[in-house]
């Protein structure tokens, strides 16, 4: 296995942090704009609030998205900046757990939750509102309809449900990438010049 060198280690640190940043910039234009789009088109005595500002649940949900790719290309910019192809150490294990746990907060925490909030609030997909009904032959005639509240829950529950089967496999495929990373021989140290560098014998 060839170590990288310190050039190609600080290329990976610059290019980390630049794309922390520009995360950076990305989620918190992402957050202002939904902060606007999501004001009422009138304040409470009746004038008219930022008219040029668009508004509705795609917009929306169009800037969140927005804001939450900021968040992702900040990790993966500390990623790349602070833990990729590097010796592993406690310091490192620190930010590895922050970045992993940080994921896993997005990802069944705050994107479930804003489908949701989208679906209750913006779209009145509740248990009132019919969205088909059961032929009656083919229950026993009997009377059953599904509500947008059920497809509602179907769609969370499907997403959490796929990332609860696929976050396990993609670490399990990881390790096992870096064991056979590991086992395929000693660090080999690269010069100034980008080669391999070999002890000759004598």
């Amino acid at each position: 296995m060839i170590a990288l060198s310190t050039k190609q280690l600080r290329m990976f640190l610059l290019a980390g942090v630049a794309i922390a940043v520009v995360g950076a910039f990305t989620g918190l234009a992402g957050a202002v704009a939904s902060h606007f789009v999501s004001l009422p088109a009138t304040d409470s005595v009746g004038r008219e609030l930022y008219p040029a500002v668009p508004r509705g649940w795609a917009i929306r949900a169009l800037v969140q998205t927005i804001s939450v790719s900021g968040v992702f290309m900040i990790l993966g910019g500390i990623s790349l900046a602070f833990l990729y192809r590097r010796p592993l150490t406690w310091a490192r294990a620190a930010i590895g757990a922050f970045v992993f746990t940080s994921v896993m907060m997005l990802l069944f925490g705050v994107i479930p939750n804003q489908l949701l909030t989208i679906a209750q609030a913006d779209l009145d997909w509740s248990s009132q509102k019919t969205l088909f009904t059961v032929p009656r032959i083919l229950a026993l005639n009997n009377d059953i309809s599904i509500s947008y509240a059920v497809l509602k829950e179907v769609i969370v529950a499907g997403l959490t449900g796929n990332l609860l089967i696929a976050v396990p496999v993609a670490m399990s495929k990881w390790q096992t990438y870096e064991k056979k990373r590991r086992e395929t021989g000693p660090v080999t140290p690269i010069s100034a010049f980008g080669r391999p560098m070999v002890k000759q014998e004598k």
